[in-house]
């Protein structure tokens, strides 16, 4: 894709170091690795150290990450499509089968000639092999339908079974393991490059650490002001629901939990890596994300779904060694970046997406969160300073970022007007057209 002098003394100025697809004498693979509830932030960087050597270290790493949706298959669906909830049709774990396939990073992928393969998690209730992936160790669709496939004797169903099969391997591991066995795979045909979806379930629910860390050190806690809020008279009204809240010691016992967990996936991305680095696979576009974050205690809630940022702020990495600068980016980046990044790079325009190539600032001043799945339907608008919240039970929220980070004044719910602030009609009518936008419309 064509850049300006100017476009690219900028990223020369950030340490973007692109080169185009077309001057390249093979295309780069794609690796992209998805967690499932991992929040952004140190704890749950700390005990990923081979993570983040791969991916802070030596890659880029974006501060303003979110999910655009922070809910399971939304999320997915954006990241495998580049779009907004509003636009792919998946607004609740139940709707995986509305994303229109052909418009996928596998669809394009496949259809250029790549090799493609998928390692663990796909979309919620969403039966049978998944479509475009050559090679798949597809996990058990049982998430969302009252159930969770867990992490011990988990079924998955395995490249051309027509039955799931019950792996007593935990989990993590066995995705891990299979992810390692595809890169043999595409080995037998090395100059073809490939694409490869690795997501394990971890750190979701059911809270389940593998044997060897199950009571490894993990950092300590340290309550925030937003931990166990106590006054909560200025937030929505289903955030005082009986049984929304949990208690501190569950809140403490899910984030150790969690921190467990995350140590078996750290020990997989270094099993994937390496694996990589035996077969000289150093021409790779790789990321790694999370769908959607979790609050852990905060305003009392453990819980995604909601629009604080322990929900919508996730990990968002990525590295292409020799092509992409290192170090922190503070534009703002989502899971609806991925797949406009992916055909940048490879020079194609293959549909119209909603996201932003990553090769390049965003330029954004700010980001559409939306969400569906079992709490009020609400849409909010993220920048730099604010968040706006409008609800469809037609509440709001406004938080002064800036002297509020952690969300404890909701300016529009404490009975007041005096302290509104006066830009809220002008950011309710930017929400409601980025509601539907479309393409470039989007932000």
């Amino acid at each position: 894709m064509r850049r300006s002098f100017l476009a690219l003394a900028t990223l020369s100025l950030l340490g973007i170091v692109f080169v185009p697809a077309k001057g390249q004498e093979t295309r780069p693979n794609i690796l992209i690795i998805v967690t499932d509830d991992q929040r952004a932030g140190g704890a749950s960087y700390s005990v990923m150290p081979k993570t983040m050597q791969l991916f802070r270290s030596e890659g880029s790493h974006f501060t303003r990450g979110f999910t655009t949706t922070p809910t399971c298959c939304p999320a997915r669906s954006s990241i495998f499509s580049g779009k907004y909830a509003h636009n792919t049709g998946v607004r609740m774990n139940s709707h995986g089968a509305n994303l229109n396939l052909s418009r996928t990073i596998q669809a394009v992928l496949k259809g250029q000639g790549y090799q493609t393969a998928l390692s663990g998690k796909y979309l919620n209730e969403v039966d049978g092999a998944p479509p475009h992936f050559d090679h798949y160790a597809k996990l058990s669709a049982l998430a969302g339908k009252g159930g969770e496939p867990g992490y011990f004797d988990v079924p998955f169903l395995l490249t051309g079974r027509s039955e799931e099969q019950i792996i007593s391997q935990y989990s993590t591991t066995f995705i891990g393991e299979q992810a390692v066995g595809f890169l043999d795979e595409f080995e037998a045909s090395d100059e073809t490059p490939w694409f490869m979806y690795v997501a394990p379930l971890a750190p979701h629910r059911p809270y389940e650490p593998e044997a060897r860390y199950a009571s490894a050190p993990v950092p300590p806690f340290r309550a925030n002001a937003a931990f166990l809020e106590s006054d909560l008279s200025d937030k929505p009204a289903y955030i005082l629901r009986p049984g929304f809240h949990k208690p501190r010691s569950y809140a403490r016992s899910v984030r150790a939990t969690q921190l467990r967990m995350l140590m078996s996936v750290d020990d997989q991305v270094d099993a994937i890596f390496s694996k990589m680095t035996a077969l000289q696979e150093e021409n790779t576009l790789a990321f790694f994300l999370s769908d959607n974050g979790l609050l852990w205690g905060e305003h009392g809630i453990v819980n995604k779904l909601v629009p604080y940022r322990e929900s919508i702020r996730v990990p968002l990495f990525m590295r292409w060694p020799g092509h992409i600068g290192v170090g922190t980016r503070t534009d703002i980046a989502a899971t609806i970046d991925l797949a406009p990044t992916i055909y940048d790079a490879l020079g194609l325009s293959p549909y119209t997406t909603d996201g932003r190539s990553l090769l390049a600032p965003t330029g954004r001043t700010r980001i559409l969160i939306e969400q569906w799945q079992a709490v009020p339907d609400w849409s909010g608008s993220w920048r730099p300073g604010s968040m706006y919240v409008e609800l469809s039970t037609g509440e709001r929220e406004f938080y002064n970022l800036v002297g509020d980070p952690q969300q404890l004044r909701n300016l529009l719910g404490n009975r007041r007007n005096d302290d509104d602030p006066r830009i809220v009609p002008r950011f309710s009518r930017l929400l409601r057209g980025d509601r539907s936008c479309a393409g470039a419309t989007c932000p």
